[in-house]
């Protein structure tokens, strides 16, 4: 029930900031995979109408936007992403000025990170660095808040985890300094319940972020298993395609190819769109030597995202012609 009104409510609270009245009204009750496969519709039809018919496409990027299902707000950054991505960049930075004029997106410095490229690819070098200082007043507070005595009342907690967490994805994605990620990570997670029969989607999400840092800097974990048992807790807990992706990453870092596999077809079929998951897949498979079954995973991630240029090394990197393993032929079970 809680992560049905959160998704009702970070609807909602898209929608009137980007003034989308055409959302399907049943969309708080859709599976993860239904909402991102929609959203994935809206962006790429709102991306081919950009040129042709400017006011639809700004109803389409705004339904796109909406059907994120992120209570943090990553709708936006996603959106805005993949806009300049595809070379939009005026139109990712319309998009974000218009989301910081909400509190709660004011508050995520992803934001800002994403803004700050907007400006750096405009030109804009005095208004990329005022947005990068923005972001950066954003992670010292929630650093200083991450050494302070936890709070009494569940509200303030929430609130508190939720700060943690994006700006802990923020140095994660825009820092060079990945300790800052992990304290502020690890902050977010300690403020959970004890009983992990009582974490909520949000501790959840903390847990998986966590784990997914620790696996891109294992040198700075507790133990080697410390990132598997994060995302694996979270996933258990949850097993959506989001948290399940996260703990094939980590099973995937760690070098446990075929575990990583196993859970990463779990999340694809849960989240047949997402090409990232479809990405980390190739690479299971690649490391294995199942060639064909990688070109094929990754050349789906590029059909779901041509400029992804990961996914693109990673199919340039396969053998030419493709060698066929002699187990490719039948279907793997484990």
């Amino acid at each position: 029930m809680t992560r049905v009104w959160g998704g009702a409510l970070a609807l909602g609270l898209v929608v009137c900031v980007l003034g989308c009245d055409a959302v399907p009204l049943t969309a708080p009750l859709w599976t993860e995979a239904e909402r991102r496969e929609q959203a994935a519709r809206y962006l790429n039809e709102g991306l081919q109408a950009l040129d042709a018919d400017g006011e639809q496409a700004d109803r389409l990027l705004g339904r796109a936007v909406a059907l994120q299902d992120d209570p943090e707000g990553l709708g936006v950054v996603t959106v805005a992403q993949r806009l300049l991505e595809e070379g939009r960049a005026p139109k990712a930075g319309n998009l974000l000025r218009d989301a910081i004029e909400q509190p709660l997106l004011r508050q995520n410095p992803l934001v800002f990170g994403v803004l700050a490229r907007v400006y750096f690819v405009q030109g804009a070098d005095d208004d990329a660095r005022r947005s990068e200082q923005q972001a950066e007043e954003l992670v010292s507070d929630a650093l200083a808040q991450s050494e302070k005595v936890s709070p009494d009342d569940e509200m303030t907690r929430r609130e508190r985890v939720r700060q943690f967490l994006v700006t802990g994805r923020y140095c994660d994605e825009f820092g060079s300094n990945p300790r800052r990620t992990l304290q502020l990570l690890r902050a977010a997670v300690r403020l959970g319940p004890d009983n992990t029969a009582l974490l909520s989607p949000l501790d959840l999400r903390a847990l998986s972020a966590l784990g997914i840092a620790l696996a891109r800097h294992p040198e700075l974990a507790l133990d080697r298993s410390e990132s598997i048992r994060y995302t694996r807790l979270a996933a258990q807990q949850e097993p959506s395609a989001t948290l399940l992706h996260a703990y094939g990453f980590a099973l995937l870092q760690s070098g446990d190819t075929r575990g990583a596999q196993r859970v990463l077809r779990e999340a694809v079929e849960q989240d047949t769109d997402n090409p990232e998951i479809h990405f980390h897949l190739g690479q299971t498979y690649a490391q294995q030597a199942k060639y064909d079954q990688a070109a094929l995973a990754l050349d789906r991630a590029l059909m779901l995202r041509p400029h992804h240029a990961e996914a693109a090394l990673a199919r340039k990197a396969l053998p030419n012609p493709l060698p066929v393993s002699a187990d490719e032929a039948e279907e793997d079970l484990n």
